[in-house]
């Protein structure tokens, strides 16, 4: 069962170095039940393996638990980008030890450098890593999902900035339905922005949300160390972030902090979604437990495809079309609809492929959905040639021109912003506002 079947290669353990084949399903994924497997697959990611041809884009998923009686296994590294889809299926790696040694090795996390890549419900427990690594699960993802993975009962001493116990930098990433529990984080080289879950977010696609922190063991007057996310590009990417702690010293700036009672509750259970449940077994002393294997729901975003799919020239713009009365969405250069397209492109892979996450489902019907919203509709006019034209203008100085010539140019320039007035406000059409498929007064 996933809570009591270990996989060893001896009745010592592992020994850091046999390493065996795993078999693969009939798509081609890898099942690991075993540490000697999963060292396998490390290599085969990595190109280590004798007479084996590199594969980044491996697809793995653990069918028991792995002890790692205390070596490092580290799939992608500093230099080599892993891009497969890795399924813990709720399954747990234990015992993981990465020292100095091995980041010299190239080794940042039990996953080192990703892009491209899915993380998916596993857990790391009794994990000890130090030295110049970013994270205990994850490095550096880039254009990644972290899903429903938890780091426990771990150790993490790292010397390099930015760096979490999740993962360390990541651009372009979606980390949803993670928890950092009963974890050590010390910062023995006063290195900046070290953190209890991620060290850094960066970019605006990036997001995290339903994740929480709790019982961590920190120095609270190091200003180095914070509880969540070391920084962020802005918080408004970070939604449902929570902290526990009854400690009026520990304080936090990205994320909510909340009692220990409160994220034991019910209504921490509501909060963090339906990814979670409680903890009637103490599994996890009493805090949210993830629920795992739970089906992908791509309803939303079918419908959302279609939508965008029915469109046409008769109900939106589609030249031309760069300001749509919001000076936050105006767009120097392209058009609302050509975005609208690549993104409808982008969610019908991901409707398509059979490996994508409830994240990256989700991530698409939300960047679809942002798209259409953006479209001006037939309904109203393409103001973007009267807008630009009164960006031009405004561009313009007084002094560079005579009283003559400016007077009636500055007049016209104030009946177009009149006129642009009365088609929106506050970024909104109004009554006014009709183009060619308006009907009625």
């Amino acid at each position: 069962g996933v809570d009591t079947a270990w996989a060893d290669v001896a009745p010592n353990g592992w020994d850091g170095t046999t390493v065996r084949k795993p078999s693969q399903s009939e798509d081609g994924t890898y099942q690991i039940s075993s540490a000697a497997e999963l060292a396998w697959f490390a290599g085969l990611v990595n190109g280590t393996l004798e007479e084996v041809e590199q594969n980044l884009a491996a697809n793995a998923v653990l069918i028991e638990n792995i002890d790692l009686n205390e070596h490092a296994v580290g799939i992608g590294t500093k230099t080599v980008e892993y891009k497969g889809v890795f399924d813990g299926d709720g399954h747990k790696v234990c015992n993981l030890k990465i020292s100095e040694a091995d980041v010299t090795k190239g080794i940042i996390g039990f996953f080192g450098t990703i892009n491209g890549a899915s993380i998916k419900q596993l857990e790391i427990e009794n994990a000890s890593v130090s030295g110049d690594a970013y994270g205990i699960l994850v490095g550096t993802p880039t254009n990644a999902t972290i899903e429903k993975c938890a780091v426990k009962k771990s150790t993490f001493n790292p010397v390099s900035m930015k760096a979490g116990i999740i993962c360390g930098i990541a651009t372009n990433t979606q980390i949803a339905d993670c928890y950092s529990l009963e974890n050590i984080l010390t910062n023995t080289k006063n290195t900046k922005y070290i953190a209890g879950l991620v060290g850094q977010i960066k970019k605006r696609s990036s997001t995290l949300y339903n994740c929480y922190v709790a019982a961590l063991q920190y120095d609270n007057t190091d200003d180095n160390i914070t509880p969540t996310i070391g920084q962020v590009t802005t918080n408004d990417i970070v939604t449902n972030c929570f902290f526990a702690s009854d400690n009026e010293q520990e304080t936090i700036t990205i994320g909510e902090k909340k009692t220990i009672a409160w994220l034991k509750s019910d209504e921490a259970i509501t909060a963090l979604g339906a990814s979670y449940k409680k903890d009637s077994e103490n599994k996890n002393s009493g805090f949210p437990v993830l629920v795992y294997g739970q089906k992908v729901d791509k309803e939303e975003l079918k419908a959302c495809i279609d939508k965008a799919e029915a469109l046409t020239d008769d109900d939106v713009w589609q030249e031309g079309d760069r300001f749509n009365g919001k000076e936050s969405e105006y767009l120097p250069k392209g058009s609302f609809w050509a975005v609208m397209t690549e993104k409808l492109s982008a969610a019908k892979a991901v409707y398509d492929s059979s490996e994508s996450t409830q994240v990256a489902i989700d991530t698409a019907k939300d960047n679809l959905q942002s798209a259409i919203a953006n479209l001006i509709p037939k309904t109203e006019v393409n103001a973007t040639a009267l807008y630009e034209s009164i960006q031009r203008a405004n561009a313009k100085a007084q002094a560079d021109y005579t009283e003559t010539s400016w007077k009636p140019f500055d007049a016209a320039k104030s009946a177009a912003d009149a006129m642009l007035g009365k088609l929106y406000v506050n970024g909104e059409a109004t009554n006014l506002n009709r183009g060619p498929a308006a009907t009625g007064e």
